[in-house]
Parts: C-alpha cells; sequence; structure tokens
C-alpha cells in the first residue's frame, strides 16, 4: 500500500458535476482501465444479451476501512462480493454495474488505483463492467469513497441449489481457511502493532464453483460466509432447514497466523467475515469428488469436511470441541469488536444479555415450561465483561418473556493461556495486554480457557397443569 502525500491531486466538487471534470474523469481514469464494447459507448443503459432461461439479479454496496489493506483493497471487495454472490446460486456471472460515490478530498492516485484493481479482478473472473456511475459529495467522515456493484448471471441448468432439499446426514464443506479476511481488515483499521503475515482471501469463486458442478456432485446448498462468517451461514442453515449442524472443531481449517491473531483479539474465528471461502453442502456418497475438485483448484487446497447435518429437537448449530466438549455456536448479534482495541468490555451488555435470554427463552419454550426462573452464565475472562453491566441489561432485555423475574447467576472462568513453543499453562495478563509465556517468552500462545461467554443452565417451571418441583431444562 503507498502512502498518501498532501501534494497528491484530489477528487473535488466539480468532478461530480457533469462537465468538464467530469467528462475528463471517465475518459483519463476510468474508460483506460474499465473499457470494454459494452461501457464504450458511454449510453444510459447497457445492452446485454440476456439468455433465454432463468437468470440471477444481485446488488451490494461495500463501504470499508482502510480503503487498501493486505491483500486487497474495496474495488476487489466490490467485484468479488457480487461475483461470488451470483456464483453460490449456480450463475455464471456475466456483466456488472459499479456505482462510486466519491468523497471531495479523495487522492486521485489512490482512485487510480482502486480502479485498476476493479479491472484486474473483472478480468479475473471474466466479467465485463457493463455500465457505470460517479457522484462525488462534500467532504464528511474522511471514507473516502463507497462502491456499489449490481450483477447479471445466467443460472446453470444443473443448478438444484435448495436449503429445502438439505436432509439429515448431509455433509458440510467449507473450503477453504477461515476467518483471514476479516482479521486482516481488523488489524489494518486499528493499526494494531502485530506481526504478522495475514493476508484477506479475496478472491472470485465463478471459476471453483464452475469446477464443483463438473464433477456431477448432487450440490445442494453454497454459500459464501462473508458477515457473520462460518457461524452466520451454518445458523441460517439450520434455521432454514429445521435441522441441526454438527461441526467439528478440529476440522475446521484455519491458518496458525489467523488462529493466533483471532486469540489476541478476542474474537471467535467462526464469527469472522470470509471473502473467498464457500460452505458447500452436498449427500455424504458426494462428499468425497466434491473435496477433490476442490483440492485440484488454487482456491480450494485446503477444503474440508467439517461436519454433518443432523435430526434433533432444537435446529441449532453444535461445535465439538477438540477436548471432546460441546458448545453451541451463534449468530453473531452485531459487529465483532477486538477486545485489544476497546477497553474493558468487547461487547456491550444489552447485546449480550439479548443473545443470552434468545437462547434461553427458545430453548424453554421447546420444553413446555410456563418460566424460567433461574439462568447460569459463564463468562470467560478475555471477554472482559462487566457483571454489573449484563445484570442490568438482563433484567430490561427479560422483560415481557419467559425469562422476566428469573435470577441471573454469573460465574467467571479464568483465562488459561498454552505456549505452543514450551507447552507452558499460564494466566495471561490480560488488563497489561500480556501474552508472552512466562516460561520461554514467546508470544506463539493458544488460549485454551475463558474466552466464551456460555449459557450454562437453565432451571424452569412448569405449568400449573402438570406442576412439578423446578427443573433443569
Amino acid at each position: 500500500m503507498e502512502t498518501i502525500s498532501d501534494t497528491d491531486e484530489r477528487i473535488v466538487i466539480a468532478h461530480g458535476g457533469g462537465g468538464e471534470l467530469t467528462q475528463r474523469l471517465i475518459a483519463e481514469r476510468f474508460l483506460p482501465k474499465l473499457g470494454n464494447a459494452l461501457l464504450d459507448p458511454l449510453t444510459d443503459s447497457a445492452i446485454v444479451d440476456v439468455p433465454a432461461g432463468r437468470v440471477a439479479f444481485t446488488t451490494d454496496s461495500h463501504v470499508v476501512q482502510p480503503l487498501e489493506f493486505p491483500g486487497g483493497d474495496i474495488g476487489r471487495l466490490a467485484v468479488c462480493g457480487t461475483v461470488n454472490d451470483l456464483a453460490v446460486m449456480g450463475a455464471e456471472p456475466k456483466a456488472l454495474s459499479l456505482g462510486l460515490v466519491i468523497e471531495e478530498g479523495l487522492s486521485l492516485r489512490l482512485l487510480d488505483r482502486i480502479v485498476g484493481s476493479i479491472a484486474g479482478t473483472a478480468r479475473e473472473a471474466g466479467v465485463p463492467i457493463a455500465t457505470g456511475d460517479t457522484k462525488v459529495i462534500e467532504h464528511q467522515r474522511g471514507d473516502g469513497l463507497i462502491l456499489n456493484t449490481a450483477g447479471l448471471g445466467e443460472l446453470r441448468p444443473d443448478a438444484r441449489l435448495d436449503a429445502q432439499r438439505v436432509v439429515p446426514g448431509d455433509t458440510v464443506i467449507v473450503t477453504g481457511r477461515i476467518a483471514e479476511h476479516g482479521l486482516a481488515v481488523m488489524l489494518a483499521r486499528e493499526n494494531l502493532a502485530i506481526e504478522t503475515e495475514l493476508r484477506s482471501d479475496l478472491a472470485p469463486l465463478n471459476g471453483l464453483v464452475g469446477a464443483l458442478f463438473e464433477t456431477g456432485a448432487d450440490l445442494k446448498f453454497m454459500r459464501d460466509p462473508t458477515r457473520g462468517g462460518l457461524a452466520g451461514v451454518l445458523a441460517d442453515l439450520a434455521e432454514a432447514t429445521g435441522l441441526s449442524i454438527e461441526v467439528h472443531e478440529d476440522a475446521v481449517p484455519i491458518a496458525g497466523p489467523a488462529r493466533h491473531v483471532a486469540e489476541l483479539l478476542g474474537l471467535d474465528p467462526l464469527t469472522v467475515a470470509n471473502e473467498g471461502k464457500m460452505v458447500v453442502v452436498t449427500p455424504e456418497a458426494d462428499a468425497g469428488r466434491v473435496i477433490e475438485a476442490c483440492r485440484r483448484h488454487p482456491l480450494g487446497r485446503h477444503a474440508a469436511v467439517i461436519g454433518r447435518v443432523v435430526k434433533s429437537e432444537l435446529a441449532l448449530v453444535e461445535l465439538v470441541t477438540s477436548t471432546g466438549g460441546h458448545r453451541l455456536v451463534l449468530r453473531p448479534y452485531g459487529v465483532a469488536i477486538p477486545r485489544l482495541c476497546c477497553g474493558p468490555v468487547r461487547l456491550p451488555g444489552a447485546a449480550i444479555a439479548t443473545a443470552m435470554i434468545d437462547q434461553a427463552v427458545a430453548a424453554a419454550a421447546q420444553h413446555d415450561v410456563a418460566r424460567i426462573c433461574r439462568i447460569e452464565i459463564e463468562l470467560g475472562a478475555m471477554q472482559q465483561v462487566v457483571p454489573e453491566a449484563l445484570g442490568s441489561a438482563f433484567e430490561a432485555a427479560s422483560k415481557g418473556n419467559l425469562a422476566e423475574g428469573a435470577e441471573l447467576k454469573l460465574t467467571t472462568v479464568k483465562a488459561v493461556a498454552r505456549c505452543r513453543v514450551c507447552d507452558c499453562r499460564f494466566e495471561p495478563r490480560i488488563e497489561e495486554l500480556s501474552f508472552l509465556c512466562p516460561q520461554c517468552k514467546h508470544a506463539d500462545v493458544q488460549i485454551v480457557a475463558g474466552n466464551q461467554i456460555t449459557l450454562k443452565s437453565l432451571e424452569c417451571e412448569q405449568p400449573l397443569e402438570t406442576q412439578a418441583p423446578a427443573r433443569d431444562c
């Protein structure tokens, strides 16, 4: 990433006024890189040949800070995001639109690099930028640039992707190592002094999707786990099917640098955004063909079977941990915030309380109880939650549901770290942000305890007609 100088030429309001500066911006900075037979006429609309069959149509808006980050930039993000949204629906991308909302003061050198990135990524994906629009707004927050892309794709005749086709016994596959994009952007945005080789996984996935269809495997579901990460996609799948997803922690592919950074930032890699990976569900009999095809492709070398679809009373996502334990995987409640960047509280008490109560009420409702009498929650010390704040938020969030008036019991679980170099186990000094091994002084450590917020147990009351002593549910 190049440094922007105060002497750089910059965008001014007149660049969006429709006059001479607008024409120069398009002719000198956009068309030389983006030009093609569809875009070059600069008519009000592009004329695109539409196939006789079904088409897929998608749109997405893109904001990211910083605009450039290790492994990518907002331009590559925009093209990959739209191409991948089409690809995971079983569509072959045919044309993209590009809308730029540019903030006054943006460096023209930076804009040139981003437009070049858009052009290069579109060529990589084999899809033209068919039409576009540019607006310039007054300097506001300094975000610099917002992009909108829409995409048109031709649906493959053999595409039968539908979550309703997923059945118990189906295999869940992820096509590569998770969490790299979100963590790389966080490190760049917060300017954290952590030395790492971590880079965004941004990539157009239409080539990999094509390779999977060529196997003839029965592809039932595909999704790219962007915002909300792997956890979000699996929670959506469980909700859509009414089935549970069992995931094995040791099977989920994650690179050492990503695991290390996630642990230092107090983030669950399952909830971190990806931009070059897919979740694929296929019958167990076809899983081998899908994995083999993935690993022959540059974007699928680390593909792995991570779990299976199972039938249970509740539609949940359950993680079988490396120690043999079980924990629920929840859809992220909001935006993941790195612990090292936000002081003593990682998430607002209201967010945690609402998520816990939603989970408790859903579980209690399945057991036909009159109300929840007591809720026990374990707070990992690494999460740095203030118990008093959580207690107040719990009282407010429980009004009007089964948990109203319930007693809240909070238990703190001490943080324990394990050095990967000498296997020493120790309690990190969280407030001092000290994660060095006290024995060998290495920073390559793994947090093995105290990094979760867990709904431990519920004590419930049965309806009057079946009244019995309070019981755990």
